[in-house]
């Protein structure tokens, strides 16, 4: 057990892997992976992609609403936008992204009170669209600074 830590510090620390063995390793009952494996985060770094993650999330939750027989998509919906707002590297994009997947969400779902008033239409939308900004940011606060999972 002692060999099989030293080399995964080893291997952490260059970022490479040294053997196929790192992996094979089973810990014993009660053992816990060692401190290099438990720091390793996903990093995101590109815009697009927490984008496109927001607008996955975005397009399953309106279809969970709209659609009959898609209800059980409420239950994974959210998971894309959770790991782009995670993931993420910039706090600017994560927050972006949170926001735009509330805004395009509610916009979609609220089409019905664009016949009473456009203004209240947008107004809501936007005024929604900030739950998902302050959740987003709740989300990410609990994983990057409290590590929370």
């Amino acid at each position: 057990m002692r060999d099989w830590l030293m080399s995964a510090q080893q291997s952490s620390r260059t970022g490479k892997i040294d053997s196929e063995a790192d992996f094979e390793v089973a810990l014993p009952p009660g053992e816990l992976l060692p401190e290099p494996y438990l720091d390793r985060k996903l990093s995101i770094k590109s815009g697009r992609r927490i984008l496109l993650l927001g607008l996955i999330s975005g397009i399953a939750l309106t279809l969970c609403f709209n659609v009959p027989g898609l209800s059980w998509l409420a239950f994974i919906a959210l998971v894309p936008w959770v790991v782009g707002t995670t993931a993420c590297a910039s706090v600017i994009w994560a927050m972006l992204g949170s926001f735009l997947l509330g805004l395009a969400f509610w916009m979609v779902n609220m089409y019905w009170v664009v016949p009473i008033t456009v203004a209240g239409y947008l107004g809501q939308g936007v005024d929604l669209s900030v739950y998902f900004l302050l959740a987003g940011w709740l989300l990410r606060h609990c994983y990057q600074r409290r590590r929370l999972p």
